[in-house]
């Protein structure tokens, strides 16, 4: 996967996962707004979401759970997926500064 968009996301889950049970499209715009908010890339961000790969750089892992900075991060993707499920006026959350990521 090089670029992440919903027909990427969509055919990494069916090919990984053997089937797609969430939007493709609001986990792709999830993955690059909350890539944007903490400073990765939207594939690392994507690979942290679904399959529990550690980010580069960041704090998310200890001893194979989710540290405070990883449970922080999964909050926020949590809002901005949602948001986009219900395609909310406000638009993405940013969240990054209330958890002070």
């Amino acid at each position: 996967m090089q670029r992440i968009t919903a027909k990427s996301v969509e055919n990494y889950l069916r090919t990984t996962y053997g089937e797609c049970r969430h939007n493709p499209d609001a986990l792709a715009k999830a993955s690059r707004a909350t890539a944007k908010a903490v400073g990765c890339s939207p594939i690392e961000m994507f690979k942290f979401m679904v399959d529990d790969e550690p980010i580069g750089g960041m704090y998310t892992h200890s001893y194979g759970f989710h540290t405070r900075e990883g449970r922080a991060i999964r909050g926020i993707f949590e809002e901005n997926y949602y948001s986009c499920l219900n395609h909310s006026a406000h638009g993405i959350a940013v969240l990054s500064q209330q958890v002070g990521l």
